[in-house]
């Protein structure tokens, strides 16, 4: 990484005294924004959006572009809105105003200018309770198999936090999300065990606190975009799952660089991940092409390294040689990574993943994702080596604010884990891609209806189903923390018996609701009616309850 970012700097100051060079420094559009539904809704009218919609994060210039376009279609009336996404383009004109009309959009909090220098403060405060009347405290392992995303069944948060953004000498740019997070009515012992979740520390005899921070500076250039920092990203179309990269996975350290070709969106990063083993790295390339105005095809490789080189004793043991540092092979961004790897000794974890969304007609979104973890042509489809996962989804969007989506997710058993714990697919105790653990699939219908701009109504139905793991320890938590032994079948091309044996089944049907009386405040409201049987992969087990939650998210 050091070496990259020296060359970097070469490059940087060679070119420095070149008017063109620099170019407005790329900001991140935070994940949870309102212009990522409303992009991916729109898009199914409107597929020639000047956007690569399946590479995540944006850039708050491309965001204004996008506003830009709608704009002109309204104008045109090539394009007609939902009220929905009335309501949606009116907020993001005020939210992109800097970059609209140079003037400021939004309330902003703290704004500090002075000769070329921008800096802008947003806070922000969250409040979600979650109820149930049975003692979620005492079944927390319920959490993250009971719904999507690791929800959190915790009685109460509540987040405290701060946005940043701007940018130095209009050549610098600069971001970064600052929170405390309250854990409320659940016990918290201090954690520094980076295998086990994020550091939290203890207040009293029930509750905890939750610090997180993250931050980039980022560069914009004739030749690429350069973002290094901590940060999230999201790679694919999946509506629930994304495979390769996810929001859902914790941010990590990384350098990333990125390039547009006309139709083709080219990205590649190096990072540093925490658990089991450390050092352990990342290295991550992704092509997105948009071949037709109503086709998009993506691909991208990655690989997770760090252990030593290893040697087999005559008694069969392993000796592992001194961690590795960055690896020349996995910095060079046109070197592919899986080529790399058997170059350095075939022992790190290489996946690839290729997805594609096609819009066929106005109205109607096909989309779908496959992820390789391993395969092996000589071996049969069901060997258990063939670690496959894939996602596919079709969503029906109307102009009346009606939508309906459809959504099927399923990972193979022993996907995302390495037979060396140091290579595991994962940062803290999550997979870099699917929140869904190995061996489970997933099954999800959504009504979504805005009758007006500012309410939004759910209703859906997901059935999720779960086996046995592929560690030592057959408890569902056990699949990320990799200090756990995984155990492999010991017969050439066993069959991988994806949800064989007891399996847990988890059926939802969910209402909700989402008002927004103002500006970026918005109050949630849910309920949900969770049933599932064989808890825990214990035969005859089962639990039924209702889940309530509401939630008060404001932005100041």
């Amino acid at each position: 990484m050091k070496r990259v970012l020296t060359l970097f700097l070469f490059v940087v100051a060679a070119h420095a005294a070149h008017a063109e060079f620099f170019r407005s420094p790329p900001i991140e559009v935070p994940f949870g924004h309102r212009v990522y539904d409303f992009v991916e809704r729109l898009q199914v009218h409107a597929p020639d959006l000047p956007l690569f919609v399946s590479t995540r994060p944006y850039e708050r210039a491309t965001a204004a572009d996008l506003v830009r376009w709608v704009d002109a279609a309204l104008i045109e009336g090539s394009l007609t809105l939902s009220p929905g996404e009335i309501h949606d383009l009116a907020a993001l004109r005020k939210e992109f105003g800097r970059e609209l009309t140079g003037k400021p959009g939004e309330p902003e909090t703290i704004v500090l200018e002075s000769a070329g220098d921008l800096l802008i403060v947003d806070l922000y405060a969250v409040e979600n309770i979650v109820g149930a009347p049975i003692d979620i405290r005492e079944n927390a392992d319920l959490g993250p198999y009971t719904t999507f995303a690791g929800a959190d069944l915790t009685p109460s948060t509540t987040t405290i936090g701060g946005r940043l953004r701007g940018s130095v000498g209009g050549i610098l740019g600069i971001g970064a999300d600052v929170r405390n997070t309250r854990l409320q009515g659940r016990s918290v012992g201090y954690n520094f065990i980076a295998q086990n979740g994020l550091p939290r520390t203890a207040a009293g005899d029930e509750g905890g606190f939750q610090d997180a921070a993250d931050a980039y500076v980022s560069l914009s250039t004739s030749i690429c975009n350069v973002h290094v920092g901590k940060s999230g990203m999201a790679w694919g179309p999946g509506r629930l799952s994304k495979l390769m990269l996810s929001s859902d996975a914790h941010a990590f350290d990384h350098i990333r660089l990125s390039r547009r070709f006309g139709p083709i969106h080219f990205v590649t990063l190096h990072g540093a991940l925490r658990g089991e083993g450390e050092p352990r790295y990342v290295a991550a390339h992704r092509i997105e092409a948009k071949v037709h105005p109503r086709l998009t095809i993506g691909g991208g490789e990655a690989v997770t390294y760090g252990q030593g080189r290893y040697e087999k004793t005559a008694e069969g043991d392993t000796i592992w040689g001194e961690p590795r540092g960055p690896q020349f092979e996995y910095l060079f961004p046109f070197f592919p990574l899986h080529v790399a790897e058997h170059y350095l000794g075939d022992h790190d974890n290489n996946v690839m993943g290729f997805d594609i969304e096609w819009i066929p007609v106005d109205g109607l979104d096909l989309s779908g994702e496959l992820f390789i973890d391993d395969f092996n042509t000589a071996a049969p489809l069901d060997f258990y080596g063939q670690k496959l996962a894939w996602t596919t989804g079709i969503g029906v969007v109307t102009r009346h604010g009606l939508d309906i989506y459809a959504d099927y997710s399923r990972v193979d058993p022993w996907v995302y884990t390495h037979r060396f714990s140091g290579a595991t697919y994962a940062h803290f105790d999550r997979s870099l891609g699917s929140w869904m653990r190995p061996n489970s699939d997933l099954s999800d219908i959504t009504v979504d209806y805005r009758p007006t701009g500012a309410l939004q109504m759910m209703a859906g139905y997901r059935s999720m189903r779960n086996g046995r793991g592929a560690h030592d320890v057959d408890h569902v938590a056990s699949y990320f923390q990799s200090h756990l032994t995984r155990v492999d079948p010991d017969v050439t091309f066993a069959p991988k018996r994806f949800l064989e044996g007891t399996v847990q089944k988890t059926s939802e049907w969910t209402l909700a609701a989402r008002w927004e009386p103002r500006h970026e405040w918005f109050i949630d409201a849910g309920i949900t009616q969770v049933s599932i049987e064989n808890v825990n992969l214990s035969e005859g087990t089962d639990v039924d309850f209702l889940r309530f939650n509401c939630s008060l998210n404001l932005e100041f």
